[in-house]
């Protein structure tokens, strides 16, 4: 017995009406891991798939995430790594540093999967002019001679050694780092690691010692300096052992800061916190001797 009289929704209600609840995910969120952490991607992988179940997911509006240019950028693969099997050719049985330490490296990044989201950098063997900016011709060629081995190796002291690849693996190993510092400086890499050997910090300028036979990261600094114009370096060290050679060849120079942490007391004996630099590179030498119950005050 009534008139019914239909509604009419404002235009405004009726939108609200619609399904207007947004969702956003994107699978650049689980890329932030660190394995065993509890704070995982499986957070996300959990809230995702009971959306889906229950399908909550498909009644939403899905929001596109959009990344700035500059992050686009750093989510592709930038991180490089530099390794070579002839730096595992220097080997004498029983000796510590040996290519085990290589192949340690080498399998755990394969396992982990991280070796394949890196860039794969050739080496390619230094030459006279990236060494020589560093060690002497005698100290070079000493290490040349050792191709024309008619031994099994050669001690150049009682606990650094060379066969008749050990050169080559010298080469390569400061090469290696040479291309990976080129790659970084220009760009083509945000950061790069070369797993190489022989060592090199305990190398000086015109003294094979320490398993080290040429100074890598040395050589690397100068090509940074000298060929890819940088004006400023910071070489960081963080072994049990002083990086001795490193220190020496940049102690008088202020365009070149070694920092160094490692085990004070200890081979080869240098390395102490008054060790600051000598000349007009004072100050530009910072070392860190680790020793059990001590402090040790640092001035800068």
């Amino acid at each position: 017995k009534c008139v019914t009289v239909p509604g009419d929704m404002s235009q405004e209600h009726k939108v609200n009406m619609e399904n207007r609840t947004g969702i956003m995910f994107d699978d650049a969120c689980k890329l932030h891991f660190l394995e065993g952490h509890p704070e995982s991607p499986e957070r996300l992988v959990y809230i995702e798939n009971l959306l889906r179940e229950s399908g909550l997911y498909e009644k939403c509006v899905t929001v596109p995430g959009d990344m700035s240019q500059e992050h686009k950028v750093n989510m592709e693969n930038r991180t490089g790594i530099m390794f070579d099997d002839a730096c595992k050719l220097h080997f004498l049985e029983g000796h510590p540093e040996s290519p085990e330490r290589l192949v340690y490296i080498e399998n755990l990044l394969r396992e982990s999967g991280l070796y394949e989201k890196c860039v794969t950098v050739p080496g390619i063997a230094a030459q006279h002019d990236h060494l020589s900016k560093v060690h002497s011709d005698d100290m070079i060629n000493s290490v040349l001679n050792t191709e024309q081995l008619t031994t099994d190796f050669v001690h150049f002291k009682t606990d650094t050694f060379a066969n008749k690849y050990s050169s080559a693996a010298a080469h390569m190993a400061v090469g290696g780092l040479i291309q990976v510092v080129d790659k970084v400086v220009n760009g083509e890499l945000d950061n790069g690691f070369a797993f190489v050997r022989p060592p090199g910090h305990h190398a000086e300028a015109n003294e094979i010692m320490g398993f080290c036979l040429f100074n890598n990261v040395a050589v690397a600094a100068e090509y940074a300096k000298e060929v890819l114009g940088l004006e400023r370096i910071l070489i960081i060290d963080w072994d049990v052992h002083h990086g001795n050679g490193t220190q020496h060849i940049f102690e008088d120079r202020r365009d070149v800061m070694y920092y160094s942490v490692h085990k004070g007391f200890f081979y080869p004996g240098t390395g102490w916190h008054k060790e600051v630099g000598v000349g007009k590179g004072a100050g530009y030498t910072v070392n860190i001797p680790l020793c059990k119950y001590s402090i040790i005050k640092i001035e800068l």
